[in-house]
């Protein structure tokens, strides 16, 4: 199923997700999993909902967004794009995806303190860590990869794209909230 909304509060959709799913397993026989990427206010309505509903959900972190926030660390150890800083990025992202996190977190903050970067030149780095080990109850790609789940959203972020992006950028296009809403609605349907 696919929609989209730009007056419903994150709230009101993530409960219309709920409701969908719950048409689909009225029983709670399958196994829930909802992929975000990141914002701490969706995750804490989502786990709310979850609670509430008696409902076991695994909540996934998409791979793709660590993976921006590695690159960005990468540039820091390896200013030059090349071998050596995809190298550093494949390394990393390897272990984040046999459950390390934690480890490779680490790992960036004492390479980065070795090397005696300044704050600022170092900062990308910090924020991947700490990325990492905010989310790391999430980041368990290893567990999820082994039951079959999916950990990164390009198709839902594609079919976004198709749905919202490519519409409402027209050049020139004004809307009004209703009537984005009222097309939004229409090419949902269509999709």
């Amino acid at each position: 199923r696919v929609w989209a909304s730009l007056e419903k509060t994150p709230q009101e959709v993530i409960e219309e997700v709920f409701e969908e799913a719950g048409r689909r397993d009225p029983l709670h026989q399958k196994r829930w999993v909802a992929l975000v990427d990141g914002n701490k206010h969706q995750i804490r309505i989502l786990r709310r909902m979850a609670k509430e509903k008696g409902i076991d959900l695994t909540l996934i972190v998409d791979i793709i967004h660590v993976t921006e926030y590695l690159w960005d660390a990468a540039r820091v150890f390896h200013p030059t794009p090349g071998q050596e800083q995809e190298s550093w990025v494949r390394v990393r992202l390897l272990e984040i995806l046999r459950g390390n996190a934690g480890y490779v977190a680490g790992g960036m903050r004492r390479s980065a303190t070795l090397r005696n970067l300044a704050a600022y030149d170092r900062k990308p780095v910090d924020t991947c860590a700490d990325y990492l080990l905010t989310y790391s109850p999430y980041l368990k790609y290893n567990r999820y990869l082994d039951q079959g789940y999916p950990i990164a959203t390009g198709v839902i972020e594609g079919a976004c794209r198709h749905l919202v992006k490519d519409r409402m950028e027209i050049t020139g296009a004004r809307w009004s909230l209703q009537g984005a809403e009222a097309i939004l609605r229409l090419r949902a349907l269509r999709a």
